[in-house]
C-alpha cells in the first residue's frame, strides 16, 4: 500500500539520548518505482543532510518497495539513489 506518513523524529527513532536539544530540519523521502514515479512519500526531521540520507536509506533499504529513493529538503534534492538492479 502506497501512501504518506507524518513526521518522524530521526534522533528519537535512532536511539539518540535526549541529553541535548538537537536542531532538526524537515526532510522528505520519495520512494520511486521503475518508471520514476513517486509511489510513497514520508516526511521526517533530521539534524543534517547526512542523517537524512541515512534515515531514508534505512526506510528504503534497497528492498522491493521501490526502484529508487530521493531525499528532499524543501525544493532541494539532497540525495538520490537507484537499486543495483534498476
Amino acid at each position: 500500500m502506497w501512501g504518506m506518513i507524518s513526521f518522524i523524529d530521526v534522533a528519537q527513532c535512532c536511539g539518540r539520548p535526549p541529553a541535548r536539544k538537537w536542531a532538526m530540519a524537515p526532510y522528505r523521502v520519495h520512494i520511486l518505482d521503475h518508471g520514476g514515479n513517486v509511489r510513497y512519500t514520508a516526511n521526517f526531521k533530521a539534524e543534517h543532510d547526512e542523517h537524512a540520507r541515512s534515515h531514508a536509506e534505512l526506510m528504503w533499504g534497497g528492498s522491493s518497495i521501490g526502484a529508487a529513493y530521493e531525499v528532499w529538503q524543501d525544493n532541494r534534492l539532497v540525495h538520490s539513489e537507484r537499486s543495483r538492479g534498476g
